[in-house]
């Protein structure tokens, strides 16, 4: 073989392996810190948190209600609830949690719980204005 193919192949060759490792590392870099991986084992099934916010008031508006998915006392995850004041967390690691929700003129409220793998965890938060 001349040199020229040598240094084609060579170079072929790096440029494959370094595409190899940039879209490995991609794929771990995109990959959210919650997220679980799915496996047959249940322990390692991801969760979800699906819920619904309700307030102390029939008349409150319950879109736009701030949730905030806290883990170990610190905020990992948050999301906004829909016109009917639903909410849902999907692809979390499995676990305890506790969730915040607040809206200005429509209250505050808190829940906990334990996110299951593999199925739905079902969560209501009631919302009260503070004094």
């Amino acid at each position: 073989m001349n040199r020229r193919k040598t240094a084609s192949i060579l170079s072929l060759a790096f440029l494959c392996a370094v595409s190899v490792a940039s879209i490995a590392q991609t794929t771990r870099s995109n990959a959210p810190s919650e997220a679980g991986v799915v496996s047959p084992d249940a322990s390692r099934q991801p969760a979800a948190i699906v819920g619904r916010v309700k307030s102390e008031d029939p008349a409150a508006n319950l879109r736009g209600v701030v949730v905030v998915l806290h883990r170990d006392g610190r905020p990992v995850a948050r999301t906004v609830t829909n016109d009917k004041g639903e909410f849902r967390f999907l692809g979390i690691r499995p676990g305890p949690f506790a969730l915040t929700a607040a809206k200005p003129e429509v209250g505050g409220g808190i829940a906990r719980g334990v996110a299951k793998p593999g199925e739905p965890t079902r969560v209501q938060i009631e919302l009260k204005k503070r004094g």
